[in-house]
């Protein structure tokens, strides 16, 4: 054993679009923004993040671009890697199957625009860990 230990990160940032703005700016200062600082700081820092489009969405239409800035330059970084996911945190296993592809959709578009070429697509996070054959099938295509 070499003594060596990694541990592997996977954080959840979600806020509904009817979210207060007040709230919302509250959260980014609190919360968003104190942790992508963080993860700056470490060089050897490495987090897989699940930001749906909504929340980056509202991010840059409300004036905490920046916070959106900081995500961008940690991805270009290699740093933090953006999973998939459905736009809008729709639960998956519910909603009819063209729904579901349309919800993914949306967010890869989202995240395509905003991260380029940082954005590998790999990985997924399904909203509220819901998950079902039928997800499995949909997220594998």
């Amino acid at each position: 054993m070499s003594g060596k230990t990694s541990l592997c990160w996977l954080l959840h940032l979600y806020q509904p679009p009817t979210q207060d703005l007040g709230v919302l700016r509250r959260i980014n200062d609190e919360c968003y923004k104190p942790l992508f600082n963080m993860i700056e700081k470490h060089d050897n820092a490495k987090i897989s993040l699940n930001i749906n489009g909504v929340l980056i969405d509202m991010l840059l239409e409300h004036g905490m671009g920046e916070s959106v800035e900081k995500l961008k330059d940690l991805v270009a970084e290699n740093k933090v890697e953006i999973l998939g996911t459905g736009k809008y945190h729709p639960i998956l296993p519910l909603i009819p199957k063209k729904e579901a592809y349309h919800q993914i959709r949306l967010n890869e578009e989202t995240t395509r625009k905003v991260f380029g070429n940082g954005w590998k697509g790999q990985g997924f996070f399904p909203p509220e860990m819901a998950i079902s054959s039928k997800v499995a099938k949909i997220v594998k295509e």
